[in-house]
């Protein structure tokens, strides 16, 4: 059985197109979401404290346990500009090279105007004082590291041919996993903090995907489970958290985080799933049946 594409340039374009962007919007107001419920209100605080409990009364956000000095060494790696522009280099010259200039120009955006609006963020977003014990007012959201691990692996999406984002996105998202797990046990960021920078780093891949024309199927049962999940772990924190008795600590807090990055990421590949190019054309348009992809962006 074949389904049906149009050509570039038609309505099927402008169809991904508006996709993409609705996506970008949604994904921000999600992270708008994460901010107002867990920043601003005070049940929210709580569940982040629940999740990283100060270090006592006076002590930091540091988690005591053995994972403290390599998380320590993982953000340093994670924030030394020389190495960012390194493999952001790398991404882009690929990008290049491939004959993909349009989709490496739009990357560097993606990774510019998500670094540019998470640190504008951080500076003027308030964070209200509720006298949650253990809280403080500092306002850390959304987390800068976090935001551009998660920029430099939807930008390497957005540059690798459609077949081959699978390939780019498991081990980066393991990164990124591993960079919102030491943001949080070494103190620096809270869980809102990480949730509010994917969830602008999948914005703005959505937005450049738009620009740079990227195109593919929509995978249906993907984006329901991905966005089912983002619910089911948004539930089952909150659902913990209220239930006396139940642990909460990092552990949780690193296993929402990487919950959430993977699912965003799945979310993204099945926005702009490969469609299956065959050879030839019916009424103008091109059939995608068994054949090998061709024209995938």
């Amino acid at each position: 059985m074949l389904m049906y594409r149009g050509l570039p340039g038609s309505s099927g374009q402008t169809s991904a197109t508006g996709r993409m962007c609705a996506a970008g919007g949604a994904l921000l107001a999600a992270g708008l979401v994460v901010y107002v419920l867990m920043v601003g209100t005070r049940s929210g605080q709580r569940l982040d404290l629940w999740l990283l409990p100060r270090s006592g009364s006076w002590g930091g956000y540091e988690q005591q346990t053995a994972l403290l000095g390599p998380a320590r060494q993982v953000l340093a790696l994670a924030g030394n500009p020389v190495l960012l522009a390194v493999v952001l280099g790398v991404v882009l010259l690929g990008g290049v090279l491939g004959g993909r200039v349009r989709e490496a120009v739009a990357a560097g955006g993606v990774v510019a105007v998500t670094l540019g609006v998470a640190g504008a963020a951080k500076e003027v977003l308030p964070r209200a004082d509720f006298g949650v014990s253990g809280s403080i007012t500092h306002n850390s959201f959304p987390s800068g590291h976090v935001a551009v691990a998660m920029a430099v692996v939807v930008a390497a999406l957005l540059v690798v041919p459609a077949r081959g984002r699978w390939l780019v996105a498991v081990p980066g998202a393991a990164g990124v996993c591993v960079v919102a797990g030491a943001t949080m046990v070494a103190g620096w960021h809270r869980l809102s903090d990480v949730a509010g920078s994917v969830a602008l780093a999948g914005a703005a891949y959505c937005f450049g995907a738009a620009l740079a024309g990227v195109r593919g199927e929509v995978a249906p049962l993907g984006v329901a489970g991905a966005v089912g999940g983002l619910g089911g772990v948004a539930a089952l924190l909150v659902a913990c958290a209220v239930t006396p008795g139940m642990p909460g600590g990092w552990p949780v807090a690193v296993a929402a985080a990487s919950g959430v990055v993977g699912l965003v990421v799945v979310l993204l590949l099945a926005l702009t799933r490969p469609g299956v190019v065959a050879a030839g054309r019916a009424g103008g348009r091109v059939a995608v049946g068994a054949g090998l992809g061709t024209g995938e962006r």
